[in-house]
């Protein structure tokens, strides 16, 4: 059964992990591997849900979040960039109930897909013009408690084409970020969040230079200008 091909058997597969497996993330993990693989096959995508921080690491994957569920790199064997990250949570999550750790994720790799198997998002950091969404389905209920209760109301099967494309055309490309290499010296800056309120806080941890935004974006926009004067 090739699950990135027919949106009755990926609905199937959902419904069975939530009946058989109470809908656990790491169902989701062989599902958003093989529809990735399958439709971007010029990225290389690598699991990272086991990884821990391994001293003197040639390949230093973890952003400011901890690990995201994959990390999208580029597909050579030596010197790879990384060019963002996918993380997942399981259907009776949605995207808000993990805000703090998404957006460490998006500050982290710039570009990040997330899914719950019923929604998929797209964020680019670098570009906000290329930021999609797309609902194949839906739980009632404002928490979590609620959702757990209620079955999955599945939208028409042209959702599942809009994701497909979209999928298809998403340029992960160059975001500037790359891999730490064992002898070079180089490293990734650490950026630290903070939410006050309505207002996103963030510290360059190298420097000590603070910008403020809106939105996490926005913060980050702000001090990605201010780090340009001080090195300037």
């Amino acid at each position: 059964m090739a699950i990135y091909n027919c949106f009755e058997d990926y609905k199937e597969e959902i419904e069975l992990s939530c009946v058989q497996n109470h809908g656990v993330e790491l169902e989701l993990y062989s599902i958003i591997a093989s529809i990735i693989r399958e439709y971007c096959p010029n990225i290389s995508l690598r699991d990272v849900t086991a990884r821990r921080t391994i001293q003197n690491d040639d390949f230093d994957l973890k952003g400011i979040g901890g690990f995201p569920d994959f990390v999208v790199l580029e597909r050579i064997m030596e010197g790879a960039k990384i060019f963002g990250c996918i993380e997942a949570k399981n259907t009776y999550q949605i995207y808000d109930d993990h805000a703090d750790q998404i957006n460490k994720h998006i500050i982290s790799y710039r570009k990040m897909l997330y899914t719950n198997g019923l929604e998929w998002r797209f964020i680019d950091l670098t570009d906000k013009s290329k930021n999609w969404k797309v609902i194949l389905g839906t739980r009632a209920g404002e928490k979590f408690t609620d959702r757990v209760k209620n079955p999955i109301i599945w939208n028409s099967v042209d959702t599942w084409g809009d994701l497909i494309e979209k999928i298809t055309k998403t340029s992960w490309g160059d975001t500037g970020k790359r891999t730490r290499e064992k002898d070079n010296g180089n490293s990734v800056c650490t950026v630290i969040v903070k939410q006050e309120d309505d207002t996103y806080i963030v510290t360059d941890e190298g420097t000590g230079t603070v910008d403020q935004g809106t939105t996490i974006e926005e913060a980050y926009s702000n001090l990605r200008t201010a780090l340009e004067l001080y090195y300037d």
